[in-house]
């Protein structure tokens, strides 16, 4: 499974992969820190999952869903 976190704090995103490092049949992950970084990372990575932070910078988790969505 390939999962993209998509979440601007940095101790967040360090202990999901903290928490995550060890699952089995997670076989790729990637972190976005903005929608904007979110949409071009689901364009070449298309993940099978996200974990989204509801407020972004210049967005929100939503947004950042519909943008996978449309990108996978």
């Amino acid at each position: 499974m390939k999962l993209l976190i998509v979440d601007d704090s940095s101790a967040v995103y360090s202990r999901l992969l903290a928490l995550l490092g060890g699952v089995e049949h997670l076989t790729a992950l990637s972190i976005a820190r903005s929608l904007r970084e979110a949409n071009e990372k689901s364009l070449h990575f298309c993940p099978d999952a996200a974990v989204l932070d509801m407020n972004l910078p210049d967005g929100n988790g939503l947004d950042a869903l519909r943008a996978i969505k449309r990108n996978c």
